[in-house]
């Protein structure tokens, strides 16, 4: 079966989703055609044709001799910052002959216990965390009118659909 770029639609993109696996990543720019094949995607592009089969990716080896050891490694507890299974990371650092990894995510520890149940052999993983630290000498309340913590007062949180205050809207406020 071939398509032509103007034909590209949900039909041929359902085709496309059933013959690649789960977790398979495709990357088209500019296609003129795809032309599906023995379960293999020929996409003929401007600069040649590609043969993408289920197994088109590569899967990262450490090939030292040297094996090193991570320090700074960040799971998906990590907000915003690590997308990592904890127990993939180890697994993998281990299939590398990697003797330890340290698990360092921001502020939380959550990741602890999966890494633990994830160790094999004599493979250790270092716990350790980036944690974040408040000046002690300086003043965190500036402008104060001498009130006592044991005054009443109003804690509220807004949530908001993004962080711009022209662009973005309130779309719950919460209050104690």
């Amino acid at each position: 079966m071939k398509y032509f770029r103007y034909e590209l639609n949900f039909f041929i993109i359902a085709l496309i989703s059933n013959i690649i696996k789960a977790q398979s990543q495709l990357k088209f720019k500019y296609p003129t055609s795809i032309t599906l094949s023995n379960k293999n995607i020929f996409v003929i592009e401007e600069n040649g044709i590609f043969i993408c089969s289920q197994d088109f990716t590569t899967i990262r080896e450490d090939t030292c001799d040297e094996k090193r050891v991570e320090l700074h490694a960040h799971t998906k507890m990590s907000d915003m910052d690590g997308v990592t299974d904890v127990g993939a990371l180890v697994k993998r650092a281990i299939k590398w002959g990697h003797k330890a990894v340290a698990i360092t995510d921001h502020g939380v520890v959550q990741a602890f216990p999966d890494a633990e149940h994830a160790i094999e052999g004599d493979f250790k993983v270092i716990y350790g965390l980036e944690a974040y630290l408040v000046d002690d000498l300086k003043e965190i309340v500036s402008n104060s009118d001498n009130r006592n913590i044991k005054d009443k007062y109003v804690v509220f949180d807004i949530e908001t659909t993004g962080f711009s205050p022209v662009k973005d809207m309130i779309i719950e406020i919460g209050f104690f």
